[in-house]
């Protein structure tokens, strides 16, 4: 990922600006904006933003200040399959304590040539409407009228919001391409701002200058001359994103701009920064109702649990661990809301029973604790919420919290999932580095997982020549995520199960077992017998060893990544298959034995059976120059392992 990170206050940089000369006044649409068919940048372009302007600034309120962003966005529908992108959503911010962002006064137009002559349709106010999409954030949402195949469509609305510590931010670029967009913000002296620029090598312009007008503003009884500082941010050309398989999180590669506030300058010149140390961020957690005095209350709980109803006197440490763990797994149940905070006490989240992951890993350490086990929170950023910078002591850059229990091999643990090893974070928590919160020294975790999840099918064939049917009996053994997942996609259900694997054109599908469903730390096991088709060719049998399990396609399907290959975790998928060679038959061809950094293929036979045994291994992340190498990797594994066993008469 390329970012920078750099003060409000930066020189003026001198890039022109040299992208298609669109007009950029809002209802001002030109001939060149009709007549465009094609954005020559992207024939293959669906949609294409013409502009996107946006502008913040400092209004003064009976409280203070607010800031108001003002943007205006026109789009071009180049063809019939872009019309899905004439829906808008513009998302604002509910602290949920009586203070929110709000969205107003929306305007909206839609422009199509009829009869040779432009015709300019409204929105209608009334089919605006408004969604919820999580605690803290709704979105408002409206469709623009009347858009087909060239239609052009502009928006302009303002945003108001009350909290000064966050300054809108602005992404630059779409899942469509855009010729220009530009951001300007208009500061006032009393806040001061830094930005994280991701994604972005360099801006195609930016200038830092002083307003000539002066603003004369009371700040309780006393009047203030200032002039605003006008900072203005501008890109063209910038291509569409592709939020491409296998990324962490588009936030983490997506152009864009993110504000935080800083410093406060108060009158006589005090100051007060805004952005604490690691260190005191450390304490306001400890020392938050809702965090550190949320754990001391569940200690007080725990004691009670110790004496009432969990015993875990005369048990070493490990055995304490497994068995607190498993305790608060099988007795409390993750409402699968994903917090930093807690929202209900210590109290009610033990008279519920239930709760989101920041009171069931809480309530966890506090249990822990009270067992005289080392254990900790640790505060940390999910993958979809994107990696937050380290330069910056930012309590909004997390979302999450899980635990660490410290020791010569320390161990990461999270209570929610009951599928879950005791040592092992859910996979949506595998994403950079964590903050443990203890009152010790400054401490970083890495949060990943080395042990590689194996998927390990095991075959028996017996080859049918009269019914030319391959007898398999199949037993599939799943390790680390894999096998929690297996067992949450499938939850043991025999139905759900022999559907999967019908879909791997297997038949008459019995005696289905699974193992180790409700133990964690075990792989999860599906045993079950099965038909499938054989080939017959003149008088030649062609049998598939590994039947149908192996990948078919490419999961890589692009010439041309631009961002690293994430796949969470590293990853090996193992095949075994023993086929008896049918009476009356011998061996006509048969896969060669293989082996590289990757992949291993290998065969062995006798008089009467072929044994193959292939492995595939992958990493957890690749980087981005390696792309093409993987993909060809991918196709050389698809390759050997759906090659095929030719018998021919003796």
């Amino acid at each position: 990922m390329k970012k920078f990170l750099l003060s409000i206050v930066i020189l003026v940089m001198n890039f022109s600006v040299s992208a298609q000369n669109f007009d950029k006044e809002f209802g001002v649409i030109s001939e060149e904006e009709i007549a465009l068919t094609e954005y020559e940048k992207d024939p293959d372009a669906e949609a294409v933003v013409l502009f996107d302007v946006g502008e913040s600034f400092f209004n003064e309120t009976d409280n203070g200040y607010d800031i108001r962003m003002v943007r205006t966005r026109r789009m071009k529908i180049l063809k019939q399959s872009g019309t899905n992108f004439a829906e808008m959503a513009i998302p604002f911010y509910v602290d949920g304590y009586g203070a929110t962002e709000k969205v107003k006064s929306i305007e909206a137009f839609t422009y199509n040539v009829e009869n040779g002559q432009p015709v300019k349709k409204a929105l209608d106010q009334s089919t605006i409407y408004e969604e919820q999409l999580s605690n803290n954030w709704r979105v408002k949402k409206f469709a623009f009228p009347d858009v087909k195949e060239g239609s052009i469509v502009e928006v302009k609305y303002v945003l108001e919001t009350p909290f000064l510590f966050n300054l809108p931010d602005w992404k630059f670029q779409n899942v469509i391409p855009t010729v220009y967009s530009q951001y300007t913000v208009r500061m006032i002296p009393f806040y001061e701002y830094i930005f994280l620029a991701k994604g972005i090598k360099q801006f195609d312009y930016h200038n830092s200058t002083v307003s000539e007008q002066k603003r004369k503003e009371t700040v309780g009884v006393i009047g203030v001359e200032f002039r605003e500082s006008i900072n203005t941010y501008a890109m063209k050309d910038i291509p569409a994103f592709n939020d491409e398989t296998f990324m962490a999180s588009p936030n983490d590669y997506i152009m864009q701009l993110d504000f935080q506030l800083s410093k406060i300058t108060y009158l006589r010149d005090r100051t007060r920064e805004v952005i604490p140390t690691w260190d005191v961020l450390k304490e306001e957690f400890l020392d938050s109702d809702n965090f550190g005095k949320y754990v001391k209350d569940g200690s007080k709980l725990a004691k009670k649990i110790f004496k009432d109803e969990l015993i875990v006197e005369g048990m070493n440490e490990t055995e304490k661990i497994k068995t607190i763990i498993d305790y608060v797994k099988t007795n409390f149940k993750w409402n699968e809301t994903i917090r930093l905070y807690a929202s209900k006490s210590a109290k009610e989240f033990l008279a519920h029973k239930t709760g989101s992951s920041a009171e069931m890993n809480l309530f966890l350490t506090a249990m822990l604790q009270e067992a005289e086990i080392d254990a900790h929170p640790v505060i940390l950023s999910t993958r979809s919420n994107g990696k937050f910078s380290i330069d910056y002591p930012l309590v909004q850059q997390f979302n999450n919290v899980a635990v660490i229990i410290n020791g010569e091999n320390p161990i990461l643990t999270d209570a929610t999932d009951p599928f879950l090893a005791f040592n092992r974070i859910p996979v949506y928590s595998l994403n950079g580095k964590g903050l443990v919160i203890d009152k010790g020294n400054l401490q970083w975790v890495l949060l990943e997982n080395n042990s590689p999840s194996i998927e390990n099918h095991t075959i028996f064939i017996d080859v049918d020549t009269e019914t030319l049917t391959a007898n398999a009996e199949i037993f599939i053994q799943n390790t680390e995520y894999s096998s929690q997942e297996y067992k949450e996609f499938f939850n043991n259900d025999e139905s759900n199960l022999t559907e999967y694997f019908e879909t791997k054109e297997l038949t008459d599908i019995e005696g289905i077992k699974t193992y180790n469903y409700d133990k964690a730390e075990s792989p999860y096991a599906v045993a079950f017998k099965a038909k499938s088709e054989i080939l017959k060719l003149k008088d030649k049998i062609i049998v598939t060893p590994f039947l149908n399990f192996p990948l078919k396609e490419n999961i890589l399907k692009k010439d041309e990544r631009r961002y690293p290959i994430d796949f969470v975790y590293p990853k090996i998928e193992a095949f075994s298959s023993t086929v008896n060679i049918p009476e009356g038959y011998k061996i006509s061809s048969i896969p060669e034995s293989f082996e590289d950094n990757f992949i291993s293929y290998k065969v062995s036979q006798d008089e009467e059976k072929i044994i193959l045994k292939a492995e595939f291994k992958l990493a957890a992340e690749y980087e981005a120059k390696d792309y093409k190498k993987l993909k060809a990797i991918f196709n050389k594994m698809i390759s050997r392992f759906n090659e095929q066993i030719v018998f021919e008469p003796i």
